[in-house]
């Protein structure tokens, strides 16, 4: 980083009021003069998650999913889409946040920082059983390695974003084990019922029907824009059975 700015004679990292940008040609740099540039460029947008890089990751995730259309499936293409997806999730961890701000209206208080890391990891926690039940479902055969690997790499990005290991962890061990008695995920209410139980208790609401039903509409939105179905069959939706 110091050889960089010393080379463009400008900051590397730029800190604002609305987020943390990262200057492409560092990432770049990093990229290509490191053996483990790939996951650098994959780990800092997570160290500075913020509109900008959320809105980046989101407008390029579908012609990334795009790239592995009808390509054969090996374990190198299950690892590359298992440490991909979570760069997706952990941009889109704000179903929470987004549900607070639709209730309290715009200008009101916002979540505090610790709170706003514990809804993320609740969120995370609903994510790795969404992704798990999918990858039972559409690549049985493969859905070991696969969730394995977006564990490991879910777990690292958050920590990479401020969460604490000793708050991931444990959440996401509780909640595999709550979660995993649901198998339709999306047609057992209790499923989202208890998820939302669990992201809105940081934010103190007691209205959980409310907060359950806006939240609900805010967690389809991103899982349907994750084009989970997609990544993982290498299929377009057009050829879904």
């Amino acid at each position: 980083m110091i050889e960089f700015e010393r080379q463009t004679r400008e900051p590397a990292v730029v800190l604002a009021a609305d987020g943390t940008l990262t200057d492409q040609r560092l990432i770049e740099a990093l990229h290509q003069r490191r053996d483990d540039g790939e996951l650098l460029k994959l780990a800092i947008p997570s160290c500075f998650v913020n509109p900008n890089s959320t809105q980046y990751v989101n407008e390029t995730w579908p012609a990334t999913v795009e790239r592995y259309y009808s390509r054969p499936t090996t374990p190198e293409l299950i690892d590359e889409k298992a440490t991909g997806l979570p760069a997706f999730v952990v941009h889109n961890l704000d179903a929470g946040t987004e549900a607070h701000r639709t209730i309290m209206g715009e200008g009101q208080s916002e979540l505090t920082r610790d709170k706003q890391v514990i809804v993320k990891i609740e969120e995370a926690a609903c994510w790795y059983r969404i992704v798990d039940e999918f990858a039972y479902r559409r690549i049985r055969e493969h859905c070991s390695l696969f969730v394995d690997l977006f564990l490991d790499t879910l777990v690292r990005e958050l920590a990479l974003g401020g969460a604490q290991p000793n708050l991931i962890c444990p959440i996401l061990a509780e909640r595999s084990e709550e979660y995993s008695k649901y198998g339709q995920l999306f047609l057992d209410e209790r499923f989202l019922w208890n998820v939302a139980k669990h992201v809105a208790v940081p934010a103190g609401y007691e209205q959980l029907h409310l907060f359950t039903k806006i939240f609900g509409i805010y967690l389809m939105e991103r899982v349907e824009r994750s084009l989970i179905f997609e990544l993982l069959t290498g299929q377009h939706v057009s050829t879904r059975k």
